[in-house]
């Protein structure tokens, strides 16, 4: 199968194409770093396009797209409202028209984001204008796929976490305090969130593509891909002790919530138990 990726070097990318090289596929990324990629990934059974050139794309006639691609923050300052929507949208919509003439395009996946349910999976609300540019991609996407002929899903990932992330996350600060002399200033700690390991996220994404008939008979729709389990940032310092046998040194309270805080992101995970798929990793044992 020819796939094309975007975001291939980002966080998810990283784990995600060296499941997708076992599986004996031609890989096309899309990519901004060629040397960066070429570091990670090497030359075997892929191809290199920049994204200046993405009139390329074509020639290649992909079958699946995975787009990974993102610009990420919770800040809507001038300069990264102009980052937000050059790669969110700007980026996006240029690579959706690049692919207008690819008739053997089956399948779009598009990845969201959680926080563009800020007020529950029910009804789409951002929480920050990234997950207003993410909503945005999808009508995008919509136009799209409806003029050009192929099937498009969202995967909405609640909270990522494992190993090699080059951001930092609330799981990240907790551990930190482990050793600070000072305390660490969060908030209350009283949001609940879903923590999904990568792992179960490259495995979703490898489920997708080894069930594509499946995937297609319900096209257009979104994937919230969690647990299903919530669990407070508080309770998740908890689970830090014990793992380490050490007292977080954290100031709960000292800072404010945000207004825009999501305080309470758990994954509707019926709608991926019907396509018989399930998370396997527990935060206890992966932390």
């Amino acid at each position: 199968m020819n796939i094309l990726v975007t975001g291939a070097t980002g966080f998810v990318g990283r784990h995600l194409i060296p499941e997708l090289q076992k599986e004996n596929n031609h890989l096309i990324f899309v990519v901004r770093n060629r040397e960066k990629a070429i570091e990670l990934f090497g030359h075997n059974n892929i191809t290199y396009i920049s994204t200046d050139n993405l009139d390329e794309i074509e020639s290649y006639a992909p079958d699946c797209v995975i787009h990974l691609a993102s610009y990420l923050s919770s800040k809507d300052d001038p300069e990264t409202l102009k980052t937000l929507v050059d790669t969110n949208i700007l980026f996006g919509t240029l690579l959706l028209n690049s692919l207008k003439k690819c008739t053997n395009l089956r399948l779009f996946i598009n990845f969201g984001t959680c926080t563009e349910y800020r007020l529950g999976p029910m009804d789409v609300s951002s929480a920050y204008l990234y997950s207003a540019t993410k909503t945005a991609f999808r009508q995008l996407l919509k136009y799209y796929s409806e003029s050009s002929n192929y099937r498009y899903i969202n995967i909405i990932p609640y909270t990522i976490y494992g190993e090699a992330d080059s951001q930092k996350k609330v799981m990240d600060y907790i551990k930190e305090s482990l050793d600070s002399q000072e305390p660490v200033k969060m908030s209350g700690g009283e949001q609940v969130l879903d923590f999904i390991h990568i792992d179960d996220v490259v495995s979703f994404i490898n489920y997708v593509m080894n069930h594509m008939p499946l995937i297609m008979e319900q096209p257009f729709i979104d994937y919230h891909l969690g647990t299903g389990k919530g669990t407070s940032i508080r309770d998740l310092a908890k689970i830090v002790e014990n793992k380490y046998k050490r007292k977080c040194n954290i100031a709960w309270g000292a800072l404010p919530y945000r207004e825009s805080d999501v305080m309470y992101a758990v994954a509707p995970i019926g709608r991926l138990i019907h396509i018989g798929w399930e998370s396997t990793y527990r935060l206890e044992d992966k932390l």
